[in-house]
C-alpha cells in the first residue's frame, strides 16, 4: 500500500533511556536521524512480512495445484523475495 508521503502521524515511544542513548550516538555515527532510522526498519518489517505471504501463498498455490516441482516453487519464492527487496532498495532511493 503506498501512502502518500505528506500523510504522517506523529508517534510516542517508551523506551529505556540506555537504548535510547545508544541507539542515538550510533544514528549520530552514521550522521542519520533516529527518525529515519525507525522509519526504515518499520519498512523492511512490513516488507519481510510481505515477502513471507507471497511465499506462503506461492508454496500454497503449489501445494493445492499438485503441480510442480517443490524446486520450482522453491525457486519462484526466492524470485519473488529478490524482486521485492528490489523494490523495497529502489523505492527508498526515491524517499
Amino acid at each position: 500500500m503506498k501512502i502518500a508521503r505528506n500523510s504522517c502521524v506523529m508517534m510516542s515511544l517508551r523506551v529505556p533511556n540506555h537504548i535510547k542513548d545508544d541507539f542515538q550516538m550510533i544514528c549520530k555515527d552514521k550522521y542519520t536521524s533516529m527518525t529515519a532510522e525507525i522509519v526504515r526498519f518499520m519498512n523492511q518489517s512490513v516488507l519481510e512480512a510481505q515477502i513471507e505471504e507471497r511465499v506462503r501463498a506461492a508454496h500454497l498455490e503449489g501445494y493445492m495445484a499438485g503441480v510442480g516441482d517443490s524446486e520450482d516453487y522453491d525457486h519462484d519464492a526466492r524470485e519473488m523475495e529478490k524482486q521485492a527487496w528490489n523494490d523495497f532498495y529502489e523505492s527508498l532511493k526515491r524517499e
